[in-house]
């Protein structure tokens, strides 16, 4: 079976606003906001400091099936 399109998670801050909203390791976001995404780069460069309080819709595969997720993007943990 062909891994589906998309950026997997595969390291989350545990403290951070992806984990707190419901991503779990091992999803593979497939769509933000209904666009298809596809590289690490794309989400990365959805995820900027002006977007913190954004309300996006993620299209997810969660263990071989497809889910959403509704989320508000949250600042980043200081390091």
């Amino acid at each position: 079976m062909a891994q589906p399109a998309g950026v997997v998670a595969i390291s989350l801050d545990p403290d951070g606003p992806a984990v707190k909203a419901g991503l779990l390791v091992g999803d593979i976001i497939t769509a933000w906001n209904g666009k298809p995404v596809n590289r690490v780069r794309q989400v990365m460069h959805l995820l900027t400091p002006e977007s913190v309080g954004t309300q996006v819709q993620l299209d997810l595969i969660r263990g071989g099936a497809p889910a959403k997720l509704s989320l508000t993007i949250g600042e980043r943990p200081a390091r």
